[in-house]
């Protein structure tokens, strides 16, 4: 195997194991895995003077991505109560999926693209729903999206 499919190769393995678990080898080779593969926390004890303490590094992250949404959040004057919606959560996993830079989306990507998206999802909702009511005899009050406009 040459030198590039190697490095492919190893690269491919290296992916493979988890974020939270580290390779460390000391020489002996006891057959059991938790001599090779340590957790953060038994590696969080052993940090020397001279490592970062990424703990708080990851906190003060945190804390100004929470100011400047807090900011956001105030100056378009959303109530305080929203941040206890679960869609948020799963939009704040997202956006950190992509990572930095990530472009907020337009005027026109939110009210026509996105909206429609969320308008078929709703009628594939209320169709399930019909089914449902039909075997068992109830009947819906309302049959689809509704436009207030």
């Amino acid at each position: 195997m040459n030198k590039k499919k190697e490095d492919k190769v190893s690269k491919g393995v290296n992916q493979v194991f988890d974020s939270d678990l580290r390779f460390e080898y000391d020489g002996e080779d006891d057959g059991h895995l938790d001599l090779i593969f340590k957790q953060d926390s038994v590696l969080k004890k052993r940090k020397g003077a001279n490592d970062i303490d990424f703990d708080n590094y990851r906190k003060e992250i945190r804390d100004n991505a929470v100011q400047l949404f807090s900011r956001w959040l105030y100056d378009v004057s959303i109530p305080f109560n929203d941040v206890n919606y679960e869609a948020l959560q799963a939009a704040i996993n997202a956006i950190g999926q992509y990572g930095p830079g990530m472009k907020a989306p337009s005027y026109h990507e939110m009210r026509i693209k996105c909206l429609k998206k969320e308008k078929k999802t709703a009628e594939k909702l209320v169709e399930e729903s019909v089914e449902v009511a039909k075997k068992n005899g109830c009947t819906l009050m309302c049959y689809g999206w509704i436009d207030r406009n």
